[in-house]
């Protein structure tokens, strides 16, 4: 849909996903204000936060990269900007 859209070309694409674990439900949430150790904590943790950081990033950049490529020429090159990690959703 994108390609039809744009005419085939993609000038940038920003993967910026994160999965908050707290926010998965409240004894996570518990688990994590208390401090706990990875092993402490269920293992669908650990899956929700790769299938959001990692998988969503990698799907969307396997699409877009023909259009970025397209969209590439000796004046322009187009950007593929990921980033993943808390400080996508707040500031420190």
């Amino acid at each position: 849909e994108i390609g039809a859209q744009t005419g085939g070309q993609l000038d940038i694409l920003v993967n910026n996903a994160f999965q908050d674990p707290a926010q998965k439900d409240a004894k996570s949430d518990e688990l994590l204000s208390k401090g706990a150790k990875f092993y402490e904590l269920p293992l669908q943790i650990w899956d929700d936060v790769h299938r959001v950081g990692l998988r969503s990033h990698y799907v969307s950049s396997y699409y877009a990269a023909p259009l970025l490529l397209s969209a590439a020429s000796s004046e322009w090159r187009p950007l593929l900007c990921v980033t993943s990690a808390p400080a996508a959703v707040t500031y420190y």
